[in-house]
């Protein structure tokens, strides 16, 4: 019952979201609902991280939406459509950590991150784009010297398989979101509308923690293990305050959540003018 739930919360904001004045309502649109909706129902009946995979990839690629005249896929230059929903999708769901493991040895972990980052990627190079851009070239010159650096810090002292395993991870980790991100920023028309997309998931992510809290139900707490997911090491369960439980929603802690609602604040106050909105005061 909790997808349900999920479903729910989530497009009671989207459809909300459409009946906002100004920039808000363009971005709640068809793609989004259909997308956000998509994601739970991945994530509790794919059966397997396989399938899970494809799928958050495929949605990435597709960009599907419904509307009044049914299915619609966006052509493979809609680019700045898939990195708005790349944006709001990223804290849609817990990190769903699936560990790669050879002989007894792990050879890599890919999470949720790395699968979004992997289809937006893809759907660029399918457009057309080259994933190199000169005007973040000093930004990437930085990047390798900080992987460079974690991947001696992670190595040192080690064999040489476990460096391998290492240098894998770092670069899963650290390189595969920045190259999705910096080339979503700096190939978008409106990069105003990324940041709002960022706020919209957050609004999704607040409704839920709202409704997690006075019940005492962590909605995403059992969603990895039906896809074969590793299981969460922590638990929102420990921690309640005042006879309400810290909800998290699809963060592995309340405190990382409480981040991204107040990048959220920031974000509304530094945007507000671009909402076009007067419900805007200040």
């Amino acid at each position: 019952m909790a997808f349900v739930v999920i479903l729910m919360l989530t497009a009671m904001v989207l459809a909300g979201a459409r009946y906002l004045p100004g920039r808000l309502s363009a971005l709640a649109g068809p793609h989004q609902m259909t997308v956000a909706l998509a994601l739970p129902l991945i994530g509790t009946f794919g059966l397997h991280y396989a399938i899970f995979a494809a799928c958050v990839i495929g949605l990435m690629l597709l960009a599907p939406g419904f509307g009044r005249s049914g299915l619609v896929l966006p052509g493979p230059g809609a680019l700045d459509l898939r990195c708005r929903l790349f944006l709001l999708c990223l804290p849609l769901m817990p990190m769903m950590v699936y560990t790669i493991a050879i002989g007894g040895l792990t050879f890599a972990q890919f999470t949720y991150v790395h699968l979004l980052s992997m289809g937006l990627l893809l759907a660029m190079l399918m457009a057309g784009e080259r994933i190199y851009h000169p005007r973040l070239l000093q930004w990437d010159i930085l990047l390798i010297l900080m992987l460079i650096v974690q991947a001696f810090m992670d190595c040192r002292g080690n064999d040489l398989t476990y460096s391998v395993r290492a240098c894998n991870q770092v670069i899963l980790n650290l390189g595969l979101p920045y190259l999705a991100i910096s080339r979503a920023f700096i190939r978008s028309r409106s990069p105003n509308d990324l940041m709002l997309s960022v706020v919209l998931g957050g609004c999704i992510l607040a409704l839920i923690v709202t409704f997690e809290a006075p019940r005492h139900w962590l909605l995403y707490d059992t969603m990895p293990q039906g896809i074969g997911a590793d299981p969460e090491l922590s638990s929102g369960y420990a921690k309640q305050r005042g006879g309400l439980l810290r909800g998290r929603a699809s963060f592995p802690e309340s405190t990382g959540l409480s981040l991204l609602l107040g990048l959220d604040v920031v974000i509304l106050v530094a945007l507000r003018r671009h909402l076009g909105s007067r419900l805007t005061f200040f």
